[in-house]
C-alpha cells in the first residue's frame, strides 16, 4: 500500500455531474482514493477530521468561492497543498493571493483530467503510481 493510499485528494465543485467525472477518471490516474464534495460548506464541516493529501476546488461556487474555502481550511490543514480550477482565470489574476500559502496552483477551464492528474502529481507527488 503506497502512502497516497493512506490520503485522500478531496475535490470540491458545485456541478455534481462534474464530481462524478473527476472522480471516476482520477481514481484510475492517481494512487490515492478520491473524495468529492459539491458543497464546500459540506468539505468545510468534514476537512478537520480527514486525512487529506491535497485539496481540488472550484472558484467559482455559490455560498462560498474557492478562494474563500481555501483561506477557512488553511489553519486547519496547513501542510496541504491545494489546486484551484475556474473559469474566470483572469479574475483570480487580479486578486492577492499571497497570504494563502497552501496554493500550489491555478488550472484554468477547460481542461483535461490526466492534466489536473498530473497538476495533483506535481504538488502532491505521492499521488502518482511509481
Amino acid at each position: 500500500m503506497s502512502a497516497a493510499s493512506q490520503f485522500y485528494a478531496i475535490v470540491i465543485d458545485d456541478e455534481p455531474s462534474y464530481l462524478g467525472l473527476i472522480e471516476t477518471v482520477l481514481g484510475e490516474l492517481l494512487t490515492c482514493p478520491i473524495k468529492t464534495y459539491s458543497s464546500p460548506n459540506e468539505a468545510l464541516e468534514e476537512m478537520p477530521t480527514l486525512p487529506v493529501g491535497v485539496v481540488v476546488t472550484d472558484f467559482y461556487m455559490p455560498h462560498m468561492d474557492g478562494v474563500q474555502f481555501l483561506k477557512k481550511i488553511q489553519p486547519i490543514k496547513p501542510n496541504v497543498p491545494c489546486i484551484i480550477i475556474t473559469g474566470h482565470k483572469d479574475l483570480l489574476d487580479r486578486m492577492d493571493l499571497s497570504d494563502l500559502t497552501s496554493l500550489k496552483k491555478v488550472l484554468a477551464k477547460p481542461f483535461k483530467i490526466d492534466q489536473l492528474a498530473s497538476a495533483i502529481g506535481e504538488v502532491w507527488p505521492e499521488s502518482l503510481a511509481p
